[in-house]
């Protein structure tokens, strides 16, 4: 095969894989960016281009809103949960509709406990009581949660810019979760948990007196999902401080954020210490392996 032929070649195998499952390539959904970088950066390009500029922001922003929807209703209309951990969580939430243990005791004969927080399993469980247990109520929840972050990410951002770049904004994030799919979507701790810091960068704008609290909500909300989520809220944390520095209101979200951390532990069927076991095994037998490295590319991306 000549040198030309075989660069077609792979040209063309990584536009069909590319055409077949886009979420697998996250490069992908960079380009727009670059192309946007590029133009920018070209004087001649900007003269142009300058009366087309905010229709084709808007089309772009508009079109990677429509593909991330497209995504999340298909994976919802399926009648059928694709990981065993999220099946697994499911079946957890609606034990706990049943007035069953959250987390199974040392002793249980059959241990099906996950090493995540109970908010998770309380509101999956709750859309599948008002429902009635199935894979789409299951998924539920996790789909509004995912939607209702893109609406906080969206009042965030309209804060401090137009609207218009807010939009663009928002759709990038959308399209920089893509690659993640559909672990945002999974009736699991991390749709709740990007509802949570979206909520707390919308938090951290606020000027009035409800800001920090409302922030210190979403804070222990994330915490109980998952114990090391607080690194997630630097950003926000340091949005609010600009706007409000008083101690005392601080010490206000401190006690909100501890709170609502530990109110789901109030249900008779949810045990705190059959809960931190489980994390303390957890954390024992998944150090620095795989799963390390997928928290570190939540951390970097939602930070974004």
């Amino acid at each position: 095969m000549k040198a030309g032929e075989l660069i077609f070649h792979h040209v063309r195998l990584v536009f069909e894989n590319v055409s077949q499952t886009p979420t697998d390539w996250p490069f992908i959904f960079f380009l727009p960016v670059m192309v946007g970088i590029f133009i920018a950066s070209r004087e001649k390009f900007q003269a142009r281009l300058a009366p087309f500029a905010k229709p084709i922001v808007l089309v772009g922003s508009v079109l990677m809103l429509l593909a991330s929807f497209r995504i999340a209703i298909s994976y919802l209309s399926m009648n059928f949960i694709i990981n065993s951990y999220a099946t697994l969580f499911a079946t957890t939430s609606w034990l706990f509709c049943l007035g069953q243990p959250v987390y199974s005791g040392i002793h249980a004969q059959e241990p099906y406990s996950l090493p995540y927080g109970p908010y998770g399993y309380m509101l999956v469980g709750w859309f599948q009581q008002a429902l009635g247990p199935s894979v789409f109520s299951s998924k539920l929840a996790p789909f509004l949660a995912t939607f209702g972050s893109w609406i906080f990410l969206y009042l965030a951002l309209r804060s401090r810019v137009a609207w218009l770049s807010a939009l663009a904004l928002t759709a990038l994030a959308s399209a920089l979760l893509l690659p993640f799919d559909p672990i945002q979507f999974w009736p699991r701790p991390d749709p709740f948990l990007l509802f949570s810091i979206s909520g707390g960068l919308w938090a951290s704008t606020r000027r009035g007196v409800w800001g920090p609290i409302l922030l210190g909500v979403f804070i222990g909300f994330a915490i109980n999902l998952k114990v090391y989520a607080f690194a997630f809220f630097f950003l926000a944390i340091a949005g609010a401080w600009r706007n409000h520095k008083s101690l005392g209101l601080w010490a206000l979200a401190g006690l909100a954020a501890a709170v609502t951390a530990l109110l789901p532990f109030a249900w008779p069927n949810i045990s705190m210490e059959d809960y931190l076991r489980i994390l303390k095994m957890d954390a024992a037998s998944r150090f620095m392996d795989g799963f390390a490295i997928q928290y570190v590319e939540w951390w970097v991306v939602l930070s974004m």
